[in-house]
């Protein structure tokens, strides 16, 4: 184990370099997915309360029924999946803060390295999670 501090503090620089600018990459793909499933929501919503205007309206069809039900749903598993993503983005930008801290005053590589490592954990982890959300919304 020592060993492998030893070339985590050797490479240390190089190291916090690339795990700032994968943060970062993070970061910005989240907040864009964020933005544009936010809006897919949105005009979702919009949609929904067009063929609810139109049923209490008594022009009664079955495809606004369906075009509500699906809408509904569509909107529940986004929002969930937004969520999630929305937790990525306070994660990746919290952890971003703690790593600049810790690179620019503390330099300690054992909460460092630790702190890698977890963040590397968690991200799969997320990453797997919502694309299990992801595919319980296309089904």
């Amino acid at each position: 184990m020592n060993s492998i501090f030893k070339w985590y503090s050797e490479n240390y620089e190089k190291i916090v370099t690339q795990e700032i600018t994968i943060i970062l990459s993070i970061l910005g793909v989240t907040i864009t997915i964020f933005t544009v499933l936010h809006s897919f929501i949105i005009n979702k919503e919009i949609a929904v309360k067009s063929f609810e205007k139109i049923i209490k309206e008594s022009k009664v069809c079955p495809y606004e029924y369906s075009e509500i039900k699906f809408g509904k749903k569509y909107i529940a598993n986004s929002k969930k999946l937004n969520n999630h993503i929305l937790r990525i983005i306070l994660l990746s930008a919290i952890v971003f803060v703690i790593i600049e801290f810790d690179y620019l005053l503390v330099k300690n590589y054992y909460l460092s390295f630790i702190l890698q490592l977890a963040h590397h954990l968690n991200m799969s982890l997320r990453s797997i999670s919502i694309l299990y959300i992801y595919q319980s919304i296309l089904q």
